[in-house]
């Protein structure tokens, strides 16, 4: 189900709906429906605190409920500073007890004391926003806690990440045994057990960051790997990969293992086979896939949102190419397409890097935006990469039957590089603009 709600795209999951009723189909199809709106309206309330403060970034947020709870992704346009960060992780929160407080108001005026749905409503207000909110502050990764934990220790952000992952730890094992002796919680422990677990995953990447060197044979394999990729031939580059990998994992190399999965995973995506790609990438420890990666095979494979969502990640750590192309690719197949103006043309952002993301808003036939963002590129950019972005412009703006525009972008791209004409020539995105005009901008010079 999708909706807009004060501006922000809001996405209810189908897991929300399913967990949902088969938590409360016993008492009857009244409290299911009772069960999902207060529960759903509960989740969105503290996850529409986080996404209004992100928005104040110059983001542009969507929420996305699945199962029993949700989360915001938003991408700034520019750096945000830790205060933002903070400010950010805690408004979920607040709005949630804010809420709450509400519901436990209603309850001392009488309301729902006689039992009925008024009183399920009432019991079920109270848990979900009040004791979940005080339990999402825990200082504990992935909380929002645990995020503002993180933001308020000193260093960098790698010295950050890891005292985070070992402040959650600590306060995780503690809370585990609260959980299981005082409050006789054993489902609260189980999601406790499980952040532990993350943050020592988490931990111990920090620590092995480097793969073990590659045995002779592991690097016979891996180069065969990269000449069959430079070959075209992606599937037999994947098949090679995941030999690589059979062997770096029987000789204990996991970490080298791991990252020959990888390089199998992105060759089926390059061969047209996401299912298999996502197959690959199924059997490898949490956090070890990349998010630009994994944000392709979720594009290719039925959760164009997720993957946007994972797509954005990568392109806030690094706003390469690679990473604005699918992006770009991502955010015109979800409808987001205007997101690509305020994402790719701030300042800290490459000129190539928007030129790759007005190109993959062409391939996922964007033609306007790709239009837009290749021209405003084209005024950050210089020698090639402006002809690049000129011709960009012109070969979307033809696309979209804009023609004059067209026409004028082609000239200034072969204005700044004749090699263009030639290009043109050839090129069947031009077909709608062919005339005089455009016969005098590809003449060859006598």
């Amino acid at each position: 189900m999708r909706l807009r709600v004060l501006g922000i795209p809001v996405r209810f999951d189908t897991w929300f709906f399913i967990i949902g009723v088969a938590l409360s189909i016993r008492a009857g199809l009244a409290v299911v429906l009772l069960w999902l709106i207060v529960l759903g309206g509960s989740i969105l309330v503290h996850e529409l605190g986080h996404a209004l403060v992100a928005r104040t970034t110059g983001a542009a947020p969507h929420i996305v409920i699945h199962a029993l709870g949700g989360y915001t992704s938003w991408l700034p346009p520019g750096a945000v500073t830790r205060s933002r960060r903070i400010a950010i992780s805690l408004a979920g929160p607040a709005a949630g007890i804010s809420l709450g407080l509400i519901f436990v108001a209603a309850r001392r005026a009488g309301v729902g004391q006689d039992g009925g749905l008024a009183g399920v409503a009432i019991s079920l207000g109270i848990y979900v926003n009040v004791v979940y909110g005080f339990f999402n502050l825990l200082p504990i990764l992935p909380l929002d806690g645990g995020q503002t934990m993180r933001d308020l220790l000193p260093g960098d952000e790698a010295r950050r990440e890891r005292s985070a992952a070992i402040v959650s730890i600590v306060v995780g094992a503690f809370a585990i045994a609260g959980a299981l002796l005082v409050a006789h919680q054993p489902i609260g422990a189980v999601f406790l057990a499980l952040f532990v677990a993350g943050n020592v995953t988490s931990l111990s990447r920090g620590r092995d960051s480097s793969p073990p060197p590659l045995s002779p044979a592991q690097d016979g394999l891996l180069a065969q790997v990269r000449g069959l990729r430079a070959a075209g031939d992606f599937r037999g580059a994947a098949a090679a990969a995941e030999l690589a990998a059979a062997a770096a994992d029987h000789r204990g190399e996991h970490a080298t293992a791991i990252a020959a999965l990888l390089l199998a995973a992105e060759s089926m995506l390059d061969a047209s086979a996401p299912a298999e790609a996502k197959r690959l990438l199924l059997d490898l420890p949490p956090g070890s896939v990349p998010p630009l990666l994994e944000g392709r095979v979720l594009l290719t494979t039925g959760q164009a949102a997720l993957g946007v969502d994972r797509l954005a990640v990568a392109f806030a750590a690094d706003p390469g190419e690679q990473a604005a192309y699918h992006l770009a690719i991502g955010l015109v197949h979800t409808g987001a397409a205007e997101r690509l103006i305020a994402t790719c043309t701030d300042g800290r952002v490459p000129a190539l890097a928007a030129i790759s993301a007005a190109r993959g808003a062409l391939a996922a036939g964007g033609f306007g935006v790709a239009g837009r963002l290749a021209e405003l590129a084209g005024r950050r950019a210089t020698g090639a990469d402006f002809a690049l972005a000129a011709f960009t412009a012109a070969r979307a703006w033809a696309l979209a039957g804009e023609r004059e525009r067209a026409l004028l972008a082609l000239r200034a791209a072969v204005s700044a590089d004749f090699r263009y004409a030639a290009a043109a020539t050839g090129d069947p995105a031009f077909g709608s603009v062919r005339g005089d005009d455009y016969d005098n901008i590809v003449r060859v010079p006598s």
